[in-house]
């Protein structure tokens, strides 16, 4: 029997019920994955960055890390109260939840689709586990989705959750221009005030995004824009796009000795293009969500996780396709006719289950191994250092990403080599940069310059040592580390020798 909630759809009471097991069960098993996980570098440098810096500053590092403002803001206030390092993650773990429960509920789509997306590497692990702003942009555009059919009569809403979205990440810039675009041309026949209020709003949230990206005057390098900016066609960037591709489906290594794979998933996602040829507007939305997308790809550097939102934004446009009808003029074409989109659709359907059931399969297989395994070694040493009673003690840092430690030591005092200065997260200005690649020898003479005494000197590589050296090792990570992330740390005590 059907029934209506508050803010749910109208939904049969047994779907009802089995979404509500489901998103249990996916809360249950992410959380698993959030308790055993081990944060890395780049989760514990958002954190320290707002717990260790003042408001302007937070925005100054903003584009040198080549994000946006929302996520900052959202754990501003957690940081800035004190709150434990884990607290990051538990705010990452209800977005995660709030994103899935609303997509289990609200997205008109195949029920074995959406359990299946909900529990694919990305959604499980990628995205679910490791607290980035990934889920964030999909929380914004998820809701974009649930509230699209009232974009006319709440348009405001609809604004704020664009400008949000352009606000979340880098990735997400796309498909909040793609929705603009869609909106003015839905809307500019018949204009009134609240529609240009909302396209203000909208327009000043793709402004802010590309403001924030925009170097800081103080920082010589800015790590959203830099690349090799390569040529836009060539072979190369045709073997990320197929990669990237492969990856949305079914998550593997880029490196590839055949072309075979790729090209059939690139295959089985033109199928979706075809058969979104009837609504035009979705169509164009799923274009410049992509183009973008993959120019992000080509021009900057690649990693597997970008891939994810491929599939979401596929599936975000089988979302909202239900909220247009077919395109009149294009229905009764010939080449409509001749592409048989009834039958692409069926098959990308077919095809877009069997490769989320493998998707799943490595989801669940990572929270095993996130279980099994140490996924950094930050938090090992950082246990270390509290057992033997080493937090009072200034340690200097070499290329080791001492982020990840800083955050579970809120007392720490930690001098980087590179930089020559105090910091607990790392500042990729050009000072920093142009000494990533200390010596053993200039290491030690950075050392002797700056102490007078014994101190710790913490490394992600092991540094030269002899029996009458003056480093003695004390710690060095035992704990098998699943993932090549370079979170393994050697912590010295540095003998400093009076000279003659």
């Amino acid at each position: 029997m059907p029934f209506k909630l508050s803010f749910f759809q109208v939904i049969d009471k047994k779907d009802f019920l089995f979404f509500i097991c489901v998103s249990l069960l996916y809360a249950l098993t992410s959380f698993i994955g959030v308790m055993y996980h081990e944060p890395w570098r780049d989760e514990a440098q958002v954190w320290l960055i707002v717990r260790d810096s003042g408001i302007r500053d937070i925005f100054s590092q903003l584009s040198v890390q080549g994000n946006l403002g929302v996520w900052y803001i959202l754990l501003l206030p957690f940081a800035k109260l004190g709150l434990p390092y884990f607290t990051e993650l538990i705010v990452h773990w209800l977005v995660s939840v709030s994103a899935v429960s609303l997509f289990l509920f609200k997205a008109p789509l195949n029920r074995l689709i959406k359990v299946l997306f909900v529990f694919s590497y990305y959604m499980l692990f990628e995205y679910g586990v490791i607290a980035r702003d990934y889920m964030l942009t999909i929380l914004f555009l998820f809701l974009i989705a649930t509230y699209y059919s009232s974009r006319f009569s709440n348009p405001k809403r609809f604004a704020l959750l664009v400008f949000l979205l352009f606000n979340t990440h880098v990735l997400g810039i796309g498909v909040g221009l793609a929705l603009l675009i869609i909106y003015f041309a839905e809307v500019k026949n018949k204009m009134q005030n609240k529609n240009r209020i909302s396209l203000a709003i909208m327009s000043a949230g793709l402004i802010v995004a590309f403001i924030t990206l925009f170097p800081s005057s103080h920082l010589a390098v800015d790590a959203s824009v830099r690349g090799s900016y390569m040529p836009l066609i060539n072979r190369e960037a045709a073997w990320t796009l197929l990669t990237a591709i492969q990856n949305a489906f079914i998550p593997t290594t880029y490196n590839f000795v055949e072309i075979k794979m790729p090209l059939f998933f690139s295959l089985g996602f033109l199928m979706c293009f075809i058969a979104l040829l009837k609504k035009p507007r979705i169509f164009v939305l799923l274009f410049i969500s992509l183009s973008w997308l993959f120019y992000v790809f080509i021009t900057k550097q690649y990693y597997t996780r970008y891939s994810g939102f491929i599939l979401v934004f596929v599936l975000f446009s089988l979302w909202i396709k239900h909220y247009y009808q077919d395109s009149e003029r294009l229905s009764g074409s010939k080449l409509i006719g001749y592409l048989k989109l009834e039958l692409m659709e069926k098959v990308f359907e077919t095809f877009l289950v069997l490769s989320l059931v493998i998707n799943s399969i490595y989801g669940v297989g990572c929270i095993r191994t996130e279980v099994l395994f140490s996924s950094s070694g930050a938090e090992e040493l950082s246990c270390f250092i509290k057992n033997n009673k080493l937090e009072e003690k200034e340690i200097a840092c070499n290329q080791c990403w001492s982020s990840a430690l800083a955050a579970y030591l809120p007392n720490a005092k930690l001098w980087c080599l590179n930089s020559n200065r105090y910091e607990t997260f790392f500042i990729l200005d050009s000072v920093y940069l142009n000494s990533l690649n200390l010596s053993h020898e200039e290491v030690m003479k950075r050392i002797k310059n700056k102490y007078r005494q014994e101190t710790l000197l913490l490394a992600s590589e092991p540094m030269k040592t002899s029996d009458n050296d003056e480093l003695e090792l004390l710690f060095r990570n035992e704990k098998f580390n699943w993932r090549d992330n370079g979170e393994q740390y050697f912590l010295y005590r540095v003998k400093i020798k009076e000279a003659n």
